[in-house]
């Protein structure tokens, strides 16, 4: 079931990947049906950083799943349908309580270093 993410929780997620990063990143935060909530680009992280946040949070938001496990689906060629789309880790998704309130995208490192740092932070959400 897809809800909602409150901007609270959104500013929480934010601020725990802000707080767990050794550096500059980008982190973005979509709700369930595929809506910015929350995007924010350090000063110093360069500025494809915010995109690919943006895209690696929609990703994970709209398919329900971590963006490097969407190409899992079959082929997904970006060009033809949705420019959003990424297989880039990086991406995952916020659930709580079995619902799936929208997707956390991170840039900066590495996309496997993007990948960890966000299941870091996903790691105990109800805690919150």
């Amino acid at each position: 079931m897809r809800e909602r993410i409150s901007l609270e929780l959104a500013e929480r997620i934010a601020e725990r990947a802000l707080e767990l990063s050794k550096g500059p990143i980008s982190v973005a935060i979509y709700d369930g049906f595929g809506w910015p909530v929350l995007c924010y680009r350090h000063q110093d992280a360069p500025p494809p950083t915010y995109e690919m946040a943006r895209d690696r949070a929609w990703t994970a938001a709209m398919f329900g799943m971590p963006s490097d496990e969407v190409s899992s689906l079959g082929d997904i060629n970006t060009s033809n349908w949705n420019d959003r789309v990424t297989t880039s880790p990086g991406g995952f998704p916020i659930e709580v309580n079995g619902k799936l309130l929208g997707g956390l995208g991170i840039a900066g490192y590495s996309p496997e270093e993007d990948k960890k740092l966000c299941v870091e932070v996903l790691k105990d959400i109800d805690g919150l």
